[in-house]
């Protein structure tokens, strides 16, 4: 009895075997608004990076460091020079490093065609100054001067002299990404390239 009395009420309100529909519009949740800070803009590659301090200007005249007899490669060719710092400026170190520099055989001694050899201050003539020089004086004119406003060493082939530019020396480039000894192993390669009469070698 309780049978016929479902199929009674089912055959009677359809609607109730139906399932139950919501009417309405569906309506696009909001995009999540997400802020990500600006990348912040890179380096101007030949700027001088952020480090420690530097002596702005020195004297304008060069002393030579003691470090006389040290000879560096077994080539026929010999190369002498002397190490000088600018006076006004501190920083006895700059001879052990060139002479590591030079003395690596990743440089050019290692293609066995040339010697190095350091004179000190014994006051012979050398072939090449490697003189440590403040970024003002460097500047000038008849130096590696400012044309192009960023801080760097240059050599000047009428007086044999090498400046290294102490703001380079200290505080590198954007390109070496803080690698400050292979900065300097660059800078001193480069330049004494240039006293072997090469161009400009990677």
């Amino acid at each position: 009895m309780f049978a016929v009395a479902l199929a009674l009420a089912l055959l009677l309100t359809p609607e109730a075997a139906q399932p139950r529909r919501i009417s309405g519009v569906a309506s696009a949740r909001p995009a999540v608004q997400t802020t990500t800070a600006p990348k912040p803009a890179a380096p101007e590659p030949a700027a001088l990076p952020d480090g420690v301090p530097v002596t702005e200007a020195g004297e304008g005249t060069w002393h030579v460091l003691p470090g006389a007899g040290r000879d560096f490669g077994t080539g026929e060719k010999l190369l002498t020079y002397t190490v000088e710092v600018e006076d006004g400026v501190d920083l006895p170190s700059f001879g052990h490093d060139v002479d590591a520099i030079l003395a690596d055989p990743r440089g050019w001694i290692g293609l066995g065609a040339v010697t190095f050899r350091r004179l000190g201050d014994t006051g012979a003539e050398p072939a090449v100054r490697i003189s440590l020089t403040s970024p003002g004086t460097a500047r000038r004119p008849d130096l590696c001067g400012f044309g192009i406003p960023f801080d760097s060493s240059c050599r000047l082939s009428r007086d044999h002299r090498i400046v290294v530019n102490l703001a380079r020396w200290l505080r590198g480039a954007h390109s070496y990404d803080g690698d400050l000894a292979g900065y300097r192993a660059y800078a001193i390669n480069h330049e004494m390239g240039h006293a072997l009469g090469l161009g400009h070698v990677g």
